[in-house]
């Protein structure tokens, strides 16, 4: 659960950051440039997804603690894109197959623990 949360937190923060002014591109991915042509819209879409990752976090660990568990993601996840993505270091490829290989450790984990 943490691992698609944390997605979608990355998602919502990249799309964000694509959305700046004050940022300046040399190249962006053809499917970004359709999503972000729209500031608005990938405002609204961005806003949308981190209220469903809020939620989700509030959900799983209460009130209190999911608020402030959920700032604590989205700074580190923002910092992460701002470092990171201006210098190309990590594809989309390569963001995948964490995500991938963090959501079998986390279902693996959760399996064996309910036993």
């Amino acid at each position: 659960m943490y691992s698609i949360i944390l997605a979608i937190i990355l998602i919502a923060a990249f799309i964000w950051f694509n959305t700046s002014k004050k940022v300046k591109f040399a190249k962006r991915a053809p499917w970004l440039d359709k999503i972000v042509a729209n500031r608005n819209k990938a405002r609204t879409i961005t806003t949308l997804l981190a209220v469903i990752s809020l939620s989700a976090v509030v959900h799983l660990q209460g009130f209190g603690a999911g608020i402030f568990a959920w700032l604590l993601y989205v700074m580190g996840i923002l910092s992460l894109v701002v470092l990171l993505f201006p210098y190309h270091y990590l594809k989309y490829k390569h963001v995948l197959l964490i995500f991938v290989l963090c959501l079998v450790l986390e279902l693996t984990f959760t399996y064996m623990s309910s036993r």
